[in-house]
């Protein structure tokens, strides 16, 4: 009897070791996610900047182009 006791114990020492392991393993991950979200706010904050200057410089070179035609067609 004491000896089925004794493998009953282990038995639990080692769930409640693979339980600790695995709850490790799974902050581990959160971490890495929450680090690969960041850069992915980073890069899209970064891509969006870029969009809006190229925009603004398509908008301004489209007026001086229109300008440059209205001028050509005036002469």
């Amino acid at each position: 009897m004491f000896q089925y006791q004794g493998t009953v114990y282990q038995r639990v020492q080692s769930e409640q070791a693979l339980q600790r392991d695995m709850n490790k393993k799974k902050i581990d991950l959160q971490d890495r996610l929450a680090r690969i979200q960041q850069q992915y706010i980073a890069q899209y904050a970064a891509l969006d900047a870029m969009l809006f200057k190229l925009n603004s410089t398509s908008t301004s070179l489209k007026g001086a182009l229109d300008a440059l035609s209205n001028s050509n067609k005036s002469n």
